[in-house]
């Protein structure tokens, strides 16, 4: 199950565009006997970078729907998920991707929900 959405973000007054999106993927190689630890995990992929909490289990229909915001170069993630009535569960990567990002550092600040404590921040390096 795959979901995307990709919502353009201006910084400030200057003509500089970040596109930042989501979705939902699920979890590879997924043993429930053995779940994966909840982490933040950073990926390049083509021209994107993607950043997931990897070891989300939810129910078999539930979306991951985050509030994203970007402040410069760091995006603040607030998880959220639609109500799932299945009654099965299943691990799943919610995902964000930063499309096509210019060279620089970027931080991602992962939020559960309203929780005011971060679950996670990352760092990365764009060259």
């Amino acid at each position: 199950m795959r979901s995307v959405l990709l919502i353009p973000l201006l910084f400030g007054c200057s003509e500089v565009r970040i596109v930042v999106g989501h979705e939902t993927n699920g979890c590879a190689d997924y043993d429930p006997d053995n779940p994966p630890d909840e982490q933040l995990v950073v990926q390049e992929a083509d021209l994107s970078m993607l950043v997931y909490r990897d070891g989300v289990e939810e129910t078999c229909d539930s979306l991951f729907e985050p509030d994203l915001e970007l402040e410069d170069n760091r995006v603040l993630v607030r998880e959220f998920w639609t109500e799932g009535v299945a009654d099965c569960s299943v691990c799943f990567n919610p995902t964000i991707i930063i499309k096509d990002p210019d060279p620089g550092t970027y931080e991602v600040e992962w939020y559960l929900g309203d929780n005011a404590v971060p679950f996670d921040n990352v760092e990365f390096e764009v060259d």
